[in-house]
């Protein structure tokens, strides 16, 4: 499991964020992590490399993880708001920890 792609938006004042996780081959599942601690699964379906590759590109949705992050469960999700940053107008970067 590994995070590919997360919205950036500014959770401190949105308090949500979107993350897009890859659970296996072509199967990603987006999910609004809450500055609380709350994770929930948007997707009913699973989106494709593809759908999210035009997410980022096309509608500039959100931003591709560059490498990926590697996650065991959902709920460690909590643990990555506000811990990517912006490379260019596609992708972001985990933040190592300080």
């Amino acid at each position: 499991m590994e995070i590919v792609a997360v919205g950036m938006q500014d959770y401190k004042v949105m308090g949500v964020d979107r993350f897009y996780v890859k659970l296996g081959p072509d199967l990603i599942h987006t999910f609004d992590v809450f500055k609380d601690g709350k994770v929930v699964q948007v997707s009913k379906e699973p989106l494709t490399d593809m759908l999210v590759t035009s997410s980022i590109e096309k509608f500039n949705a959100c931003f591709r993880v560059v490498p990926p992050v590697p996650v065991q469960k959902t709920s460690e999700l909590p643990g990555f708001l506000g811990a990517f940053e912006i490379l260019n107008d596609t992708q972001v970067r985990h933040r190592p920890a300080r």
